[in-house]
This record gives structure tokens, C-alpha cells and sequence, in this order.
């Protein structure tokens, strides 16, 4: 049974305090390695303090873990039914903060083991080629894609409803209509469409162009990276 473990025991019992202060310490400079890496990559306006800060707790509670269950598999276990009982109810917005949790995780665990040229090379090549998906901007479109949105007054006839369309055809493109429906009691229609520019940078003259229309009110656009629709070729 002992040589059927053996090939699981990475490190040895007990740790000494200079290993454990090394550990702990590596492991907050990967927790900071990784809240930059996320906050160099991130494409929202903000990011939220609270999880760029619990990404490096994430990483350093993950080496301390590891360094308390050692090569004990009961302590495993009961560490196991220890957080079995805890109920997690936060919810991740985004899948990609979910990867920088299983990011912060890998790299606290790393450390905690004492394989710190593991942590170090391991996370620095992860936190590099993060880098480089987002300098490529991979998964994105190439074009620029808006959300666009306005108000506009009811038509007695299908022409009236138009009025837009001579200003996307100059600026935008493809469009798709995705909703329309009745606002304040009737009083006006809104109007969502996705629109991919024909240059970039046009969006605020397109922005003018519809609010000069009369009849059109509250133009807005937002970018439309998160609306998974395909454009016609």
C-alpha cells in the first residue's frame, strides 16, 4: 500500500518555516501576475476590485491547502467534506473569470508543492500566451460591430418606417434587425438592430446622421461583441 502511494508523494512532511514563508510568498507574486494579466486583457471599462484581489487570496489559499494535506490522504478527504459543505453563490459573468480562477488554482497549487520553477515557468508561459490570444484579438470579428438602438415615430405606411435605411446603407455594412417593439404606450417604436461599420471609427457620425432624421429619438450604440449573430456574406 505505502509503494502504491509513494508515486503521489511530491514533497515531504513536516515543512520547514522557511519553506512555507518561500511557498506563500511565491504564491501572492503569481496571484499578482495573474490580477495583471487579467487586468491587461480585459475588454470591459472596469474591472472589479473584488475578484482581481481574490485571485491572489485564490493562489495563496491554494498553496496553503496543498502544504496542510501534504501527502495525507485523510486530511484529503476530509478537506474534501470540509468544502462540500460550503455553498458557493456568486455567479461568474464571464467563462473567461472562470479560467482565471482554475488560473489563480493551478499556480497556488504548484506553489504549495514546492515545484516553484513549475509555478513560475507554468504561469509566466499561461499569463504569455493569454497576452498574445488578446493581441490578436482572437475570436473577435474583424469588422467593427455595434448594437444600435432609437426611438422612432409610428408610420401610417411602410416607407415611413424607413427613414434609417438611407443612412445605414452609407455607413454600415450588414444589418440585422433583432427586436422591435412599442414604447411609452404606443407613443413610439424601438428599434435594435446589429450593424457592422464599414470603416472604423464612424459609429458617432452615424450617431448625428440619425439623430438629424426627424421622427428619430435617443440613438444609442454599444458595442456588439456579445450578440453571437452572424452576418450574411
Amino acid at each position: 500500500m505505502v509503494d502504491a502511494l509513494g508515486g503521489i508523494m511530491v514533497f515531504s512532511e513536516p515543512w520547514s518555516l522557511g519553506d512555507v514563508i518561500l511557498n506563500s510568498f511565491v504564491a501572492f507574486l503569481l496571484g499578482l501576475f495573474i490580477t495583471w494579466v487579467y487586468r491587461g486583457t480585459h475588454r470591459e471599462m472596469g474591472t472589479s476590485f473584488s475578484f482581481v484581489n481574490t485571485l491572489v487570496l485564490l493562489s495563496m489559499l491554494m498553496s496553503l491547502v496543498v502544504m496542510v494535506i501534504g501527502n495525507n490522504i485523510a486530511r484529503a478527504f476530509g478537506l474534501a467534506g470540509a468544502m462540500s459543505i460550503i455553498r458557493f453563490r456568486t455567479a461568474v459573468k464571464d467563462t473567461r473569470d472562470t479560467a482565471f480562477v482554475f488560473y489563480a488554482l493551478g499556480a497556488g497549487m504548484a506553489a504549495g508543492t514546492g515545484n516553484l520553477m513549475l509555478a513560475v515557468v507554468g504561469s509566466t508561459l499561461v499569463g504569455f500566451f493569454i497576452g498574445l490570444l488578446h493581441w490578436a484579438k482572437h475570436g473577435t470579428s474583424e469588422a467593427d460591430q455595434y448594437m444600435l438602438s432609437f426611438l422612432m415615430l409610428p408610420a401610417d405606411d411602410e416607407t415611413g418606417n424607413l427613414i434609417y435605411l438611407p443612412h445605414l446603407e452609407s455607413y454600415c455594412r450588414h444589418w440585422k434587425l433583432i427586436s422591435l417593439k412599442s414604447e411609452r404606450m404606443g407613443e413610439f417604436v424601438k428599434l435594435s438592430l446589429l450593424v457592422s461599420m464599414k470603416k472604423p471609427g464612424q459609429s458617432q457620425s452615424l450617431i448625428n446622421a440619425l439623430s438629424n432624421v426627424d421622427g428619430i429619438h435617443r440613438v444609442s450604440m454599444v458595442l456588439g461583441e456579445q450578440a453571437d449573430v452572424d452576418f450574411p456574406s
